[in-house]
Formats: C-alpha cells, sequence, structure tokens
C-alpha cells in the first residue's frame, strides 16, 4: 500500500516538474524574442542617429560653401555648382537652382559617392557639389537647393533670397555599396535659408528691438512695409500697416494690418547702433570743445569754433547741444562725447534736400521740417541714445536708427524705414517704457526693399529661418 502511495507521489512531482520546465522553456523563449527585438530596435535607433547626425552635418556643409557661392550684384564669390561648370554666374541664388537642375538629371544614385574629408570642404570647393552622394566618414548625403513659392512662378529664378536646402542621408554598408537614398534608415531634413549679407539691409519698414506702438495717423506702406518687434505690437488709432506685423511678444490691432500677423516669432536679428563705429565714414567732426574739424583729410583741419551767438557752417554749441540751423552744410557729421544734435532751423527742401549723415553719440532732436537724403549708404541718422521727433521730418530713401529708444510724434514722411534698437534706457529723452512710439497725426513710412546701408551686420552666413525633419 506504501508502495502504490509513494509511486503516486513520484509520478504528480515528475508532472509538476515538467510542468514548470515548459514554463522556464517558455519564459526563455519570449526573453530571447525580446532580447533580439530590443536588439533590433536597438540597432534601427542607432543607424538612425548616425544618419540624422549625417544629414546634420551635410547641412552645416552646405551652409559653409553656400554662404561662399552666393553671388550678388557687385561681386561673383565662386563659380557654378555644376557638374561641367555649364550654368553661367547669376544674382543671387538663380545658378545654385539652375546648377541643382542639371546636376539632378545627371546624378546616379547607384554610383559610389566621392570620398571627402573635413579639410577637403573648405579647401577645394569642387569636393562639395548641388545634388551629389559624398561619403563622410562611412556615412553618405545628398543636398539639394529649391526654390521656395517667392511668387515669380519661376523654379530655376530667385525673387526673395530664400531657398529650401534639403538633405538626404544614410549610411554605407561594410561592403561599401551605396545603400544611402534607399537605406531603411535615412535621414531628411529641410531648411528654408536665406544669405545674410556682411552689411544690414533692412527687411522691414520698422524694426524695434522691444515693443513697438503704432497711433495716430501712421500709415507703413511699400512693397516691404512690414513690422517687426523683439517684444509686443500694437496697432491703433486709424493707422494702418500695408504688409506683415511679426512680434516675439503679441500683436494687437489685426484689423488695421493688410497682410499677416504673426505673434510668437523669433527674435529678429538687429545690428549694433554705434555711431562711433562708423566715425572714420566723417567728413567733419563737431568736438565738445565748439571746434568744428574737416576729417576727410589726414591730419584734420580745424575749421572755426561755433558758440551759441555764432554759427560754424550752420552749426552752433551752447556746451552740451549742437543745433543745426536753416543753411546746415551737406555731409556726414561725427559728433562725439554723448553731445545731443537739434535740428530747428528746416534745412533742406524737397527740391533742394540737406545731404547729410548725422553720427551723434548722444541724442537727436528734430522739433522743424527738415527735409534730408543720405549722404552715406542708406543712413540719415544714427544715434547712440533716443531720437525724438517732435517736428516734421521728409527723409529720402533712407534710414533712422537708435540704439536707444525713439518717439515719433510729429508729421513725418519717410521713404526708408525707422528701426529702434530699444536697449539699456540710459538717455531719459524717450520713456524707456514705450521703447518705440510713433503717435503721428499724420506719418508715412514707404518702404520697398531698396536700401543697402554701411551697418556692420558681422560675417555674412546662411540664415536658417525655418527648418523641419521630414523623416
Amino acid at each position: 500500500m506504501n508502495t502504490k502511495k509513494k509511486t503516486r507521489e513520484q509520478g504528480s512531482i515528475l508532472v509538476i516538474a515538467m510542468v514548470i520546465l515548459l514554463l522556464l522553456s517558455g519564459l526563455g523563449v519570449a526573453y530571447m524574442t525580446m532580447t533580439s527585438e530590443y536588439s533590433k530596435q536597438t540597432v534601427h535607433s542607432m543607424d538612425y542617429q548616425t544618419a540624422t547626425e549625417a544629414a546634420w552635418a551635410g547641412l552645416d556643409m552646405a551652409k559653409v560653401i553656400m554662404v561662399l557661392g552666393h553671388d550678388s550684384d557687385s561681386v561673383i564669390t565662386a563659380t557654378p555648382w555644376t557638374h561641367d561648370d555649364s550654368v553661367s554666374a547669376a544674382i543671387g541664388w538663380d545658378d545654385e537652382l539652375q546648377a541643382c537642375n542639371v546636376n539632378m538629371q545627371n546624378l546616379v544614385l547607384s554610383a559610389a559617392p566621392e570620398n571627402i574629408g573635413p579639410g577637403d570642404i573648405i579647401n577645394d570647393v569642387t569636393n562639395f557639389r548641388i545634388a551629389r552622394l559624398l561619403n563622410y566618414r562611412g556615412t553618405t548625403f545628398g543636398v539639394a537647393v529649391e526654390d521656395n513659392d517667392d511668387g515669380d512662378s519661376n523654379l530655376l529664378t530667385d525673387s526673395d533670397d530664400l531657398v529650401i536646402i534639403s538633405v538626404v542621408a544614410g549610411l554605407i554598408d561594410i561592403n561599401g555599396s551605396v545603400t544611402d537614398i534607399q537605406h531603411s534608415f535615412r535621414s531628411v531634413i529641410q531648411a528654408i535659408c536665406r544669405y545674410k549679407p556682411p552689411v544690414y539691409e533692412p527687411d522691414n519698414a520698422i524694426v524695434s528691438g522691444g515693443n513697438l506702438d503704432i497711433s495716430g495717423g501712421t500709415d507703413v506702406l511699400g512693397d516691404q512695409g512690414s513690422i517687426y518687434a523683439n517684444g509686443d505690437i500694437t496697432v491703433e488709432g486709424s493707422s494702418w500697416v500695408d504688409q506683415d506685423a511679426y512680434a516675439a511678444g503679441t500683436v494687437t490691432g489685426d484689423d488695421k494690418i493688410g497682410g499677416a500677423s504673426a505673434a510668437g516669432q523669433p527674435l529678429v536679428d538687429i545690428p549694433d547702433i554705434n555711431p562711433a563705429a562708423y566715425q572714420d565714414l566723417a567728413d567733419y567732426e563737431l568736438r565738445t570743445n565748439g571746434d568744428v574739424y574737416d576729417v576727410s583729410v589726414d591730419p584734420a583741419v580745424y575749421i572755426d569754433t561755433a558758440t551759441d551767438v555764432d554759427d560754424v557752417m550752420g552749426w552752433t554749441y551752447d556746451g552740451s547741444t549742437w543745433a543745426g540751423g536753416a543753411a546746415v552744410a551737406d555731409g556726414t557729421y561725427y559728433v562725439p562725447g554723448d553731445k545731443d544734435v537739434i535740428i530747428s532751423g528746416s534745412p533742406g527742401t524737397v527740391a533742394d534736400p540737406w545731404v547729410t549723415t548725422l553720427l551723434v553719440t548722444g541724442n537727436v532732436i528734430i522739433d522743424s521740417q527738415a527735409v534730408m537724403t543720405p549722404d552715406e549708404s542708406g543712413v540719415s541718422i544714427l544715434a547712440r541714445q533716443d531720437i525724438l521727433i517732435s517736428g516734421g521730418v521728409v527723409v529720402q530713401n533712407g534710414m533712422i536708427a537708435t540704439h536707444e529708444q525713439m518717439s515719433i510724434s510729429g508729421n513725418v514722411d519717410i521713404v526708408g524705414m525707422v528701426l529702434s534698437e530699444s536697449a539699456e534706457n540710459i538717455s531719459l529723452l524717450v520713456d524707456g517704457s514705450s521703447e518705440f512710439n510713433i503717435s503721428a497725426g499724420t506719418a508715412s513710412i514707404t518702404y520697398s526693399g531698396e536700401l543697402t546701408t554701411f551697418l556692420d551686420y558681422g560675417d555674412p552666413y546662411i540664415q536658417v529661418k525655418g527648418i523641419k525633419r521630414i523623416k
């Protein structure tokens, strides 16, 4: 009896052991399957990351070379990017678009990519061409340049200095065959880019480094009659903006904006408004002791000493402020020592404007009907502190710019643009809380993008206006 019971118990234990063994085997298989899938996912992730890094490297390399290839109407900086240099040099991005079109027709995706190294990119422009497969440290990428929708109905000409750079990147397998464009682990990025010149070429009629308040009857007109602020924008009263209003902060007054109204935008780049940096452009210097010098020659020549009684070339000086009368001489003036300039003598007429550029390290106040046109490269007034315009001003094809704050309350007619850097509020001439305020009864600021200034905008580079990852 005991023997049978023992046998049954041994049988039960065996069955339980087999069940446990089966369970452990199943768990082992499941674990191995999970490990295999995890390993595949890890490899996939690593390959994707590698391809993505290759894509970003391709974009960076393209930007370096494209800044050399951008042609202006005065300087041709590089030969066209075609496989046989069959596209003639053209303005802006025209030759790049045409070259890419030619190269895409001759691109063989099954061909081995050209080997390049870091030094070759800079030293030999011919190693980097549009629409060519490049082998870069075990990865490969191709770069293409396409026209954006610039309204000219021609994909091979550029009308707005914006193009789309597309980069497709992948891996090269262990045998060295081409697997880039067709590779399952590929990365595609697209960036809309523009050429940033070494000098400031304004894109907008009004630019503010802080808030921008427009009220009264101010009309902002022209093909590039847009406004941009790195703070908030408020448009009210009977004012009107022909084109777009872009703000890093908020936009108030959509019904008074003819184009797009966009809040939360990236900060716009603003050049440093520093008149002292451009004093070598001056014809005359109005010094802190009242002396007037001709600095267009070396050494500078003393002309005369101005006082608040006797003028020199239409200027008088009271120890703190230089005042311009009705017959101020033409020329570019540099005013050092944080001294202010006030224009109260109504110089210039529409038929015979005052040809001048004012480089003022202090404030500028205009309380008369001044009619001005630039003497130097598109710039009428640069002020290191504030600009206050309470009189009437007519500016013919020029820019008025200040490092700190600006207020315009008089009647103005400006063909050109106005800019307030809205930097630290050292001068208290203009209320710092307003930063840039236009409250004119009647004002017209018309800009069509024709200004090229002498303001230093740093080294030229390819500016990315927007970017997206397709894959």
